[in-house]
């Protein structure tokens, strides 16, 4: 979904204002699938919002949205009230908008699609406060409608926008995304360099050896040498010398199919597609994910029933 002049203006206050208590540190700016876990917010409302703004306490966290072009207010207020009043009088500033999603800074399974979600919702009815749930357990980010902007400029001390939509329990609350997911948590572990050196020849060696025993046994059975011959034979060449043109061609395009199809030389990606072993293994994986989430469920209907 993207903005257009029929879609009525909203507004996106990114809350990256959490000083990471818990995590010992700004967790905003930690890594996270190789970029800081912040840009995963700013990733999935990009585009989507008329205005959009993020809020934060974090000196590195303004220079990444500066970087990005992305209107950033840094402040040192003290309670969430704070972030959200100054978020939501920067978007009301630039004009009248119809709602507002207020979207965490730190959340990492953020998707676009709930993100859209959610704004069809409210397209639907601009007057309900809208939020995601799971299991009938309300969440974030929150869409609140225009009528909701003074009560959220004047919360309580320390409170956020949970506290408005308390007061109102006929927002509506809507299931989205995924029900179930798995979470994988790697610790980073020391290696040998020598021992996986090592493992990676290992592997290279009997890569190269089965390969190299498979494309001789299929050229056996399909009987290349003497397809060559008779092709030989027809034109005339000399059967007998030494190098041929048509081994050395063939020899040649094998190896560049295979560099094409696998779209890897030497480490370097030849185009921005993901390889067939890659797209097999992002299937394996989610099969694999899929049959763990299967059997969580039914051990858990055991239990129950127990």
């Amino acid at each position: 979904m993207q903005i257009t002049p029929t879609t009525p203006h909203l507004g996106c206050v990114i809350m990256a204002s959490g000083l990471g208590k818990r995590f010992g540190g700004n967790k905003l700016m930690a890594d996270f699938d190789g970029q800081p876990l912040i840009c995963r917010a700013l990733t999935v409302t990009d585009g989507l919002f008329s205005h959009r703004v993020v809020v934060t306490r974090h000196a590195d966290v303004a220079s990444l949205c500066h970087a990005q072009n992305i209107p950033v207010i840094l402040h040192d207020k003290p309670f969430r009230n704070d972030t959200i009043r100054l978020g939501l009088d920067e978007v009301t500033r630039n004009g009248d908008i119809s709602g507002c999603l207020f979207c965490p800074g730190d959340q990492p399974l953020l998707s676009r699609e709930t993100i859209i979600n959610l704004i069809d919702a409210f397209l639907a009815d601009n007057k309900k406060i809208i939020r995601p749930a799971f299991q009938n357990t309300p969440g974030a980010p929150v869409l609140f409608p225009s009528w909701a902007f003074s009560e959220l400029f004047s919360l309580p001390e320390g409170r956020g926008g949970g506290f408005v939509a308390k007061k109102y329990p006929d927002a509506d609350v809507n299931n989205l995304g995924e029900n179930d997911f798995i979470v994988d948590y790697i610790l980073e572990k020391k290696h040998s360099k020598f021992l996986q050196g090592l493992l990676i020849a290992f592997v290279a060696a009997f890569t190269f050896v089965g390969s190299m025993y498979a494309i001789m046994a299929y050229n056996n059975d399909v009987s290349t040498i003497e397809i060559f011959e008779k092709v030989y034979e027809i034109f005339g060449a000399d059967n007998a010398q030494q190098v041929k043109l048509l081994e050395i061609t063939y020899a040649v395009g094998l190896a560049l199919g295979i560099i094409i199809f696998y779209n890897h030389f030497a480490g370097v990606r030849l185009s921005g597609e993901p390889t067939p072993i890659e797209v097999e293994m992002d299937k394996y994986e989610k099969d694999v994910d899929d049959t763990l989430i299967d059997r969580k469920s039914k051990t858990e209907q055991k239990g129950k029933k127990a």
